[in-house]
């Protein structure tokens, strides 16, 4: 992705330097062009229109630039909101975990071992990946909410169990989290699309950049411009760059292939959360109402 993006940095500079120098130049390359040719011209012939052609060279070339800007900008802004999500996504994770692991705790220690399986369908261990984390808590909050629901004791040393109030805590955060995963696949696919995109419009800018400079390169060179024509001139080694950049950037020369880009998707490694809480005084089945942050 750095690589990537560095290359693009490198075309967009470098077309801008060109149309830069044909706006600043053009004029005067014209007019030296024009006289150039006068001089040999018949009768009846007249010269080229030099000024309207690199014109038309250089609006092209800011078309493709700034459809290249276009197009990574875009890029750009989903992988920022796609780990924006992630960021998220690995703030939530732990809670949700935290919340079924005191769940099935308390309901184990209230009522037995493996009464929160048969009570509640709480497997056990707490599952360590996003995917099933979230179908156990789906699957605890529909036997949660299954009328006529009965505990071994409906109160315990006057703890007071509320299967309605665990439902609500536990759907609040299978609610965010599932949100924020369905939020994150979508991003992901948007994300492939437009690296294809990208890639596609600097693949087409390399070649509007290159011939777009060598032809300029040579009106430069014919109307006596040579330093100025040596400063657009694109070299034939690393297309986009300008023929001085060449010098300044050798030991910057790619070696191996370009890395694959990582995206930020659904992780399905196991998460770093926090060891299983053996406390019951956090347990939100155990509960009468329950923290939706």
């Amino acid at each position: 992705m750095q690589k990537q993006s560095e290359m693009v940095l490198q075309q967009l500079e470098s077309s801008a330097e060109v149309e830069a120098s044909v706006a600043a130049h053009g004029p005067i390359v014209a007019r030296k062009l024009d006289e150039l040719y006068g001089q040999n011209l018949e009768e009846g012939q007249s010269a080229p229109d030099f000024q309207g052609t690199m014109s038309a060279l250089n609006d092209r070339l800011a078309g493709s630039r700034q459809g290249l800007a276009m197009a990574d900008n875009q890029n750009v802004e989903q992988l920022r909101k796609l780990d924006e999500l992630q960021q998220e996504s690995n703030e939530l994770f732990p809670k949700l975990y935290q919340h079924m692991s005191a769940a099935r705790n308390t309901l184990d220690q209230l009522f037995g071992k493996g009464s929160a399986f048969r009570v509640a369908s709480i497997e056990g261990p707490t599952a360590q990946r996003k995917e099933k984390l979230l179908r156990q808590a789906e699957l605890a909050i529909a036997r949660f909410e299954q009328p006529g629901l009965e505990f071994p004791a409906s109160e315990y040393e006057g703890f007071e169990v509320d299967p309605e109030g665990a439902a609500r805590g536990l759907k609040a955060k299978v609610t965010r989290l599932r949100g924020v995963f369905d939020e994150q696949r979508r991003l992901n696919r948007e994300v492939q699309e437009s690296r294809k995109v990208k890639n596609r419009k600097l693949e087409e800018h390399k070649k509007t950049f290159v011939w777009t400079a060598r032809t300029l390169e040579g009106f430069y060179r014919l109307a006596g411009e040579e330093e100025l024509a040596d400063r657009i001139r694109p070299s034939l080694g690393r297309r986009g760059l300008r023929a001085v950049d060449v010098g300044e950037q050798q030991a910057e020369e790619e070696a191996g292939a370009e890395s694959a880009e990582s995206v930020a998707a659904e992780s399905e490694s196991v998460e770093s959360v926090a060891v299983e809480s053996e406390s019951v005084e956090s347990v939100a089945v155990a509960e009468s109402t329950d923290s939706t942050s």
